[in-house]
């Protein structure tokens, strides 16, 4: 862990504060359910994403057994009642990822090379050509795409990289100035069944505000041996506070009293990295052709990921962690 802050916003007990797809904080007044949510085949999906309750968006068995290699992405379209002209509103996400982007990684892209991961996870992904064109091929086809109507067709208005299957994310995407219409429509656009969408709202008089940066004051461990943790996450300097597995530290900020009649919202923003590590499994098979990024590579993801959702989740939720 190269960095870990804490990122302070004060406001009035009524307001809301969220991150963007970038980490910055954003303010808003209000939240305001759409008033239509569809998927591509028509299916309504209010109930599902009108609020915070649990009930996420998810795709039917049905689409997963019929994806194919040129209908491999769905969208959600969402309408908004608003005022013409307006120009300070976001849209506001709670979600999480499937396991899809789990079981991409684990069983497609390091599963399928067998011993060879090893070399690709400590030689090859290295290499400045090849992170570039992984790192391209996921940006393109995983992650979030925020779209809104102008009048004649959907234009790009954010994308949002993947969450991570295990908490809840809560962000906000600005939005473009709404026109004279008196709807707002907003796709949001990702490949089949990657997100648990649990609510989406409107979020009005949504700005950017600056946040009061705190950094980590104390620290302990279970075994009392620590470096100067506070040292080590002060500044995204390559200095890092290495963990491993089964350790656990916890880390204290001070930040005084709050102002009289305000309300603080606190971001955790970190830098840093993890190492992966191998399976037993994939060391005892033989080494595979290195993993290829494109939308074959995608396709049976999907599809293994579709012979077993429910059970991947159960065993996720038990382990932490996917095996075969």
């Amino acid at each position: 862990i190269d960095q870990l802050q804490l990122l302070e916003v004060s406001h009035s007990p009524t307001a809301t504060v969220v991150a963007d797809q970038y980490g910055r904080a954003i303010i808003a007044n209000e939240l305001a359910a759409p008033v239509s949510a569809t998927d591509q085949s028509g299916r309504n999906l209010l109930s599902a994403v009108a609020r915070n309750d649990g009930a996420a968006s998810k795709a039917t068995q049905q689409r997963l057994n019929s994806i194919a290699a040129d209908n491999l992405r769905d969208h959600i379209d969402l309408e908004f009642d608003v005022e013409p002209g307006t120009d300070d509103v976001a849209l506001y996400l709670r979600l999480r990822n499937s396991l899809l982007n789990t079981v991409l990684f684990y069983d497609v892209m390091l599963a399928e090379q067998g011993f060879g991961a090893l070399d690709w996870l400590g030689r090859d992904v290295n290499q400045l050509l090849n992170t570039l064109n992984v790192g391209l091929w996921y940006r393109a086809n995983m992650g979030l795409e925020i779209l809104v109507w102008d009048g004649e067709a959907y234009q790009s208005a954010g994308h949002l990289a993947d969450q991570g299957p295990i908490a809840w994310s809560e962000r906000a995407i600005l939005l473009p100035a709404v026109g004279d219409s008196k709807t707002l429509r907003v796709r949001l656009s990702y490949v089949a069944d990657n997100w648990r969408i649990d609510q989406v709202a409107l979020a009005s008089g949504a700005q950017l505000v600056e946040s009061r940066q705190v950094n980590v004051a104390r620290a302990n461990a279970e075994d009392g041996a620590l470096p100067d943790v506070p040292a080590f996450l002060a500044a995204a300097d390559e200095q890092y506070l290495i963990t491993r597995p089964g350790e656990s530290i916890s880390v204290y900020f001070d930040v005084g009293q709050a102002d009289a009649g305000m309300a603080r919202t606190y971001l955790l923003a970190s830098s840093g990295y993890y190492i992966e590590w191998m399976r037993p499994e994939w060391l005892r098979a033989e080494a595979a052709a290195a993993f290829v990024a494109n939308d074959d590579a995608l396709l049976r993801a999907i599809r293994l990921y579709a012979e077993r959702r429910d059970g991947y989740r159960e065993l996720f939720e038990t382990n932490r962690v996917m095996m075969q």
